[in-house]
């Protein structure tokens, strides 16, 4: 994990010198409080792939989402130690809000979801 942390690092060297793109490590329940509501353009999740743990990432992802923003998820398949957890996870959230999401893009075992409102 961290050759692939000091990659992304690499590759946004210039961004995050000027300030547009800030790259929080840890767990989301612990970084949270340093990311103000609405005020994400882009959230990857990738952590607890048990199905309670990716809902309670996007549900505490939801808020700090920008209106128009993206969140993407990383193995969104089925099988692997946490079985049917991520797809089913992200399908409940879905389901909980309507009018909020929607799936913009399907790519290998990762799904993109845009917040409209």
């Amino acid at each position: 994990m961290e050759a692939i942390y000091q990659t992304v690092k690499k590759n946004f060297v210039e961004e995050i010198e000027s300030g547009s793109v800030d790259i929080l490590r840890g767990k989301f329940q612990d970084v949270m409080h340093d990311i103000e509501s609405k005020s994400l353009d882009f959230a990857y999740i990738d952590g607890d792939h048990r199905f309670e743990g990716v809902l309670q990432d996007l549900e505490m992802c939801a808020d700090k989402v920008k209106v128009r923003g993206l969140v993407v998820l990383d193995d969104h398949q089925l099988g692997g130690w946490w079985g049917d957890g991520v797809v089913r996870a992200l399908n409940t959230f879905l389901g909980n809000h309507p009018a909020d999401w929607r799936v913009r893009f399907v790519s290998q075992n990762q799904v993109g979801i845009l917040k409209l409102q």
